[in-house]
């Protein structure tokens, strides 16, 4: 199995930008505990405040597909998608060391 990297960048109103990082950090406990998850971080971008990344490692695609096809997970992203200026950014990597 390949380990895969997937980051996906938020950016939030102003006026939503409380309501949103508290709703992504609501994203640490549930995903952190489920199978195949290595490590699930959200950072604050320093500068432009209303934008937050999620990096989270998994032991596979097919971990990570799980991830975002669980029913918790869908429904935290309903809550979030309407709080966002534009619609969020995935991409995922390969480990290849």
């Amino acid at each position: 199995m390949s380990k895969i990297v997937a980051t996906t960048k938020f950016s939030f109103t102003p006026e939503n930008m409380q309501a949103g990082k508290e709703l992504l950090l609501s994203f640490v406990g549930p995903s952190s505990t489920q199978e195949g998850c290595e490590f699930y971080n959200v950072y604050q971008d320093n500068e432009k405040h209303n934008e937050f990344l999620i990096v989270d490692g998994w032991d596979s695609p097919e971990h990570l597909q799980q991830h975002i096809d669980s029913d918790e997970i869908v429904a935290i992203v309903a809550q979030i998608d309407p709080l966002l200026t534009q619609p969020k950014q995935l991409s995922t990597f390969t480990q290849i060391s």
